[in-house]
């Protein structure tokens, strides 16, 4: 074979193994970018839970506390000491 041709056809594999690589980093990119989303999503649904629950607890709290029981009763507790 003829130098000349040679080096054109490795020149011309050189070429598509840039084109291929840069495909291959899109592709990559891509993928973690839908794992990332992944991630946030499953993040934002956690906290947003841990947020909730913890406003419920704190109405919960505000109406016993502000609710009074239809008897009101007073308890005593004495100690005696002798």
């Amino acid at each position: 074979m003829d130098y000349a041709v040679v080096r054109t056809q490795v020149l011309v594999l050189l070429q598509q193994e840039q084109s291929l690589q840069a495909k291959q980093a899109q592709q990559l990119e891509r993928c973690l970018e839908k794992q990332m989303e992944r991630v946030r999503r499953g993040q934002f649904e956690r906290r947003s839970q841990v947020i909730k629950r913890m406003f419920d607890e704190y109405r919960q709290w505000v109406e016993e506390t502000l609710s009074t029981e239809p008897e009101l009763h007073l308890q005593v507790l004495a100690m005696v000491c002798g």
